[in-house]
């Protein structure tokens, strides 16, 4: 059979053209084929100290398991006359969990629980933080701190829990409690959040020591921050007795989900204020399958004026998921940079790459030369 020429292949082109009355375009791929470098090893990080909320996580293409830690946020701490005790540490929960390349994980990290008013009142419990996918059946869930109350009553510290199938390597370990205010003048101490080696401390009870006449407090209880746990998120320190309310005032959790600590008391004075929990947080860790992928296409491809151009392109060796591929466009039409979803799936190895007719309005040859492929 005679094989036509791209010569030839472009005469037909116009011929249609000419038959359905329409202006044309022609698009001729000559795709730049090679090696492209992918995500190897790495960790991503949902919530920090000043943020919480809910996110979305795509597995990247190739990627069938996921390492996952989660922290429970912290407890807030009661404030008033009898109620200084220290809030909870948030939970942790961590395991292996297997995915699908290209499902979508909902993370949410847990806020950390507000502290009483200055007039008097509980805190507020820390949030939970969760990690759910929408094709899998299992969940992790790390549960935040508990707050103390206005009957001098200490928060607890949060449990962790993975139940599902397609899990292992977990660990699920209870934030430290919070101290209490006992029968003295300081607050007591956080819950310091749990974590992969071991529980959180709890904080240590407020002291019946008085400082009033000095400028600073005395007696609060220390936060909950040593054991296996000492550089994850302590507990606030109690606030002391003195003769200011600043002096009195407990301190917040630290980050990861920290229980916050009581305040003390200021003999007479407006008491300061109780420490808040600190939020949660989350890591995802995964490593794709290999580092160096390659892709080709098959071409040249003809198209009309005003419709998107979609290219066949073969990956070979991609394993099946979703890629960002960013491309230049030169000849007729040019841009720099541009970006598109790539999908590929089945045995194959093949996929289509779509290029909007809002780049491509002009008539004539259009090269179009990948230039990075990242998965999603």
């Amino acid at each position: 059979m005679r094989k036509h020429s791209l010569k030839n292949q472009l005469l037909k082109a116009f011929d249609l053209r000419k038959v359905m009355g329409l202006r044309g375009l022609i698009l001729g791929v000559m795709m730049i084929s090679g090696s492209y470098n992918l995500l190897a090893q790495t960790t991503v990080e949902f919530g920090t100290s000043i943020q919480s909320g809910t996110y979305t996580f795509k597995v990247p293409a190739g990627v069938t398991s996921l390492e996952i830690k989660a922290w429970g946020a912290g407890g807030g701490a009661a404030t008033g006359q009898n109620s200084r005790s220290g809030a909870g540490g948030g939970g942790y929960s961590e395991a292996v969990v297997t995915v699908t390349p290209g499902e979508v994980l909902t993370v949410v990290t847990g806020e950390g629980g507000n502290a009483g008013g200055l007039t008097g009142g509980n805190g507020i419990a820390g949030g939970n933080t969760t990690i759910i996918g929408n094709l899998s059946t299992w969940s992790i869930t790390s549960n935040g701190g508990g707050f103390s109350n206005t009957s001098n009553i200490a928060g607890v510290g949060g449990t962790g829990s993975v139940t599902g199938l397609g899990t292992s390597m977990t660990v699920v370990q209870e934030g430290g409690d919070g101290g209490v205010r006992n029968s003295g003048f300081g607050g007591g101490g956080g819950g310091q959040v749990g974590c992969s080696t071991g529980e959180g401390t709890s904080g240590s009870n407020g002291a019946n020591l008085s400082g009033f006449g000095f400028d600073g407090g005395l007696g609060g209880g220390q936060g909950g921050n040593t054991g296996t746990c000492m550089f994850f998120g302590a507990g606030g320190t109690g606030g002391g007795d003195g003769d200011k309310p600043e002096s009195t005032t407990g301190q917040d959790g630290a980050f990861p989900g920290g229980g916050g600590g009581g305040c003390g008391d200021a003999t007479g004075l407006a008491n300061g204020a109780s420490g808040k929990g600190a939020n949660g947080k989350v890591e995802i860790s995964f490593s794709c399958p290999s580092s160096n992928y390659s892709i080709t296409t098959v071409g040249p491809t003809l198209i009309c004026e005003g419709d998107n151009a979609s290219i066949l392109l073969t990956g070979g060796n991609l394993p099946d998921g979703d890629y960002t591929v960013y491309y230049n466009l030169s000849g007729a039409n040019t841009i720099t940079n541009a970006s598109s979803i790539f999908t590929v799936s089945g045995s194959t190895n093949e996929g289509t790459l779509t290029i909007p007719n809002s780049l491509i309005p002009n008539l004539g040859l259009t090269t179009v030369s990948i230039t990075k492929l990242e998965s999603e």
